[in-house]
């Protein structure tokens, strides 16, 4: 178990000599404050051992400046230079574990303490809390495959996919996507599903599957993609009420075109809401995204929102919208605003895609 941790590849201008005051070997109690860098009888070795495995041990003549700098601390301890590179004898170059050991004349053996060399990241994440631990998934109990279904399952967002199908895309059209060669062979299989492109060319936009060729895996789409997929669009596909597709619905754009939106509601199930009927709502966010690119989230807005419950016609809800920060912006719903078996709120702005959000209350 190591004593202390440091940062590898990093000039260190006090590194432990001994784990315990150097004492004088007489009376085996003394404190030994006076120890100077050229002390008679001075042996000291560093011990080293890589992540590998593999050990080495090194003599190291300290200096009174330069690359071995010995220095007393106080009450008999003492600290020792170690370069990054370029030094004489030992470097600070390589990950693992270190510990000195040494004799001098009038001195007991000592030995210092074993300290762990990490990279920066993972002290910085583990040590000072100051950072985030960049970890690779290659296996999930020995099993390569276990990893990848899991990186699948998150989206390669960080957040759960509860999808139908992903895949990357064989080609696409202005009005189609034709799935990767793994996907259904029924035909209208797909039909009123929701296809989103999250990487690619074409990602961040999301269509209403219309209709689908088992054959050639062509699924059709409404309305038109403004920017066509092809063969390097990573594509997901979706029903409309998986219940925890609130975030992807959240950052999928809504984007209106001859006054219908590319995605026309977010299906979301009253119960992850925790909506009940004819109840008061606070804090329900959504983002908010500029028409120009359909990406940019769109800050400054005025928001206007409305309802329609058990598919009626749009009336202005009766709760307050404002902006929280970054292209979000909060709706504190008033019962009224889920008094019905269906609702979907629908927000507007000038200047921004409408964003509409369809879900059942709870009774």
């Amino acid at each position: 178990m190591t004593d202390l941790i440091m940062l590898v590849d990093t000039s260190l201008a006090e590194v432990p000599v001994n784990i315990l005051p150097l004492t004088d070997d007489t009376d085996f109690k003394t404190r030994e404050t006076g120890i100077t860098f050229d002390q008679a009888g001075m042996d000291l070795v560093w011990n080293f051992v890589t992540v590998g495995g593999a050990t080495s041990q090194t003599a190291v003549t300290p200096t009174s400046g330069g690359n071995y700098d010995w220095a007393h601390q106080g009450d008999g301890m003492y600290t020792i230079e170690i370069p990054a590179s370029g030094g004489a004898s030992i470097n600070n170059d390589t990950e693992g574990f270190g510990w000195f050991t040494g004799v001098c004349t009038g001195v007991l053996p000592w030995r210092g303490p074993v300290i762990q060399f990490s990279p920066a990241n993972a002290v910085n994440s583990l040590v000072l809390g100051s950072d985030l631990l960049d970890v690779n998934l290659a296996q999930i109990s020995e099993d390569s495959v276990a990893a990848d279904n899991l990186e699948a399952e998150y989206d390669a967002t960080g957040y759960l996919g509860a999808y139908i199908r992903r895949g990357t895309a064989q080609s696409g059209a202005a009005s189609n996507i034709v799935l990767d060669s793994g996907a259904s062979t029924i035909d209208e299989f797909y039909k009123y599903m929701v296809v989103a492109i999250v990487a690619g060319n074409g990602a961040g936009q999301a269509r209403t599957i219309t209709g689908y060729t088992g054959s050639s895996r062509q699924a059709d789409v409404e309305p038109g993609w403004l920017t066509n997929p092809n063969s390097s669009s990573v594509f997901v596909v979706r029903s409309w009420d998986t219940g925890v597709n609130v975030r992807w619905f959240a950052e999928a754009n809504v984007v209106t075109t001859a006054g219908r939106p590319h995605v026309q509601i977010a299906g979301i199930e009253g119960g992850v809401l925790g909506v009940k009927k004819n109840s008061a709502l606070s804090d329900f966010q959504f983002l908010m995204v500029q028409s120009s690119d359909h990406v940019t989230p769109a800050t400054g807005l005025t928001v206007t929102g409305q309802r329609s419950l058990n598919s009626g016609a749009f009336a202005a809800v009766t709760g307050s919208i404002a902006e929280v920060s970054n292209g979000i912006y909060q709706f504190d719903a008033a019962a009224g605003d889920t008094n019905g078996n269906t609702v979907t709120w629908r927000f507007s702005a000038t200047g921004a895609d409408d964003r509409f959000i369809y879900f059942r209350p709870t009774p």
